[in-house]
């Protein structure tokens, strides 16, 4: 399955871009040692040269220390202009899609990044990395929460169990019959454990957690599996506090 096709549509490279420092270029008539003091300074491995608001190429470390193998180390080496060791580059608006660019990114450091026709950031293949990190990482939460819902219901319910999984059935637009727990959504899952028909097998827990608490699990759960970007850190606390509250309750 090709992700990037699957995926198109879903998330932007503003996604990326709004929650990065502010862009560090390098000036037209940059040198080497100029350029390696700036990415030490930011901590960058790549920066562009930008030309009269125009980014022009990119200077990367890897670019950089290729060359040293050409030109002899020393005051001249470093005092040679960057305009030498530029890698082409390629720029993308800030509002197009990030899969669009999956292969792009597999195979070179960057693209430099507009918004309203200027140079506006850089997005790495490191920062693509991150972001799936981080969106993975929200995924085996909300996947620890279900399997734990999954494991209450089956254990409270035992024989009434079938009755559960009707009834869950006969809730879905498209009726069709529901024949294990592992075919339940999370909402579907506290439909059954917040239903007043199963109520004095789940009193222990709805005491522990009241409904109200948990309804936000839903939201979060429909942002991180329709794929709308990585939770902020506000939300991965809430997530996290869910997650933490549910296995305790259990």
């Amino acid at each position: 399955m090709d992700l990037s096709k699957t995926m198109e549509g879903f998330l932007s490279i503003e996604s990326l871009t709004k929650k990065k420092a502010a862009l560090v270029t390098l000036p037209d008539g940059a040198r080497i040692r100029e350029a390696l003091q700036i990415m030490k300074n930011a901590d960058y491995s790549q920066v562009p040269l930008v030309s009269k608001g125009r980014a022009v190429g990119l200077v990367t470390l890897e670019r950089i220390a290729h060359a040293t193998t050409d030109y002899p180390l020393g005051d001249g080496f470093l005092a040679r202009s960057v305009d030498d060791f530029l890698d082409p580059i390629r720029m993308a608006d800030v509002s197009e899609d990030l899969f669009r660019w999956f292969d792009f990114l597999a195979e070179h450091n960057a693209i430099v990044v507009l918004k309203q026709g200027k140079v506006h950031q850089i997005v790495t293949n490191y920062d693509v990395l991150k972001l799936f990190q981080a969106i993975a990482e929200d995924f085996i939460w909300i996947r620890e929460v279900e399997t734990s819902l999954r494991s209450l219901v089956s254990s409270t319910l035992g024989n009434r169990l079938t009755q559960s999984l009707h009834l869950v059935s006969q809730q879905r637009d498209d009726p069709g019959r529901v024949q294990s727990l592992e075919e339940l959504y999370t909402g579907e899952l506290l439909f059954i454990i917040y239903d007043s028909r199963f109520a004095p097998e789940f009193s222990d827990f709805s005491k522990r957690i009241p409904q109200g608490e948990i309804l936000s699990l839903l939201e979060l759960r429909n942002q991180v599996c329709h794929f709308r970007g990585p939770l902020t850190p506000g939300e991965k606390s809430a997530l996290k506090a869910i997650r933490d509250r549910v296995k305790g309750a259990i």
